[in-house]
């Protein structure tokens, strides 16, 4: 029993994070058979926790909308899958695999709920030895970038807050690619 509320406990709070009002994308899903007139439903049977797993991902899923496979093609030059979707009660997370066989795989995510405060923790987890790590100007509120070398792939990943949510992508491509497809999905949280 306690494992079940918990588990109910940790859905609620993620689709409450997933659905707050101040940033979240319209849902890409249009037909919801959920029935809000009468309030929420009671945290006591499991067919309401089943239902708010899915509202979450449909709200996963809405966040990585933001960012198709389209625009990742257009500003990276990299031709790849639509995203999976998956998401915690923190993070949105968007995977992108190859279309072709030996094809870089690229990560987005979205952390919501974010303010300045959080914006300098997540930058401090970033400093590793290693790791270039400096700011970027006229990329959203605030902004970093992370510069990393495996054998001969170099991955650029940006960071950068708009409001209360962070975005961080992160593709082995230029970093002023990476920043421009940042910049363009940022545009569409005003």
């Amino acid at each position: 029993m306690r494992t079940a509320i918990r588990l109910l406990t940790t859905a609620s709070a993620a689709l409450l994070l997933l659905s707050a009002c101040t940033a979240v994308p319209d849902s890409a899903s249009s037909d919801s058979t959920m029935d809000t007139s009468a309030g929420p439903e009671p945290p006591v049977a499991v067919e309401p926790l089943q239902e708010d797993m899915e509202v979450s991902r449909s709200n996963a899923a809405a966040w990585c909308a933001l960012v198709p496979s389209s625009l990742v093609a257009s500003t990276l030059g990299m031709q790849l899958q639509s995203p999976t979707a998956s998401f915690s009660a923190e993070e949105v997370h968007c995977t992108y695999l190859p279309v072709e066989d030996g094809g870089r795989t690229i990560q987005v995510y979205f952390r919501l709920s974010q303010d300045h405060e959080t914006f300098v923790a997540v930058r401090e987890e970033a400093e590793i030895p290693g790791v270039e790590v400096a700011n970027l100007t006229d990329v959203g509120d605030e902004a970093f970038y992370t510069s990393s070398q495996f054998g001969d792939v170099v991955t650029n990943t940006v960071t950068a807050r708009q409001g209360s949510v962070v975005l961080t992508v992160g593709a082995p491509s230029p970093l002023e690619e990476v920043t421009e497809l940042v910049r363009r999905v940022l545009e569409q949280l005003v």
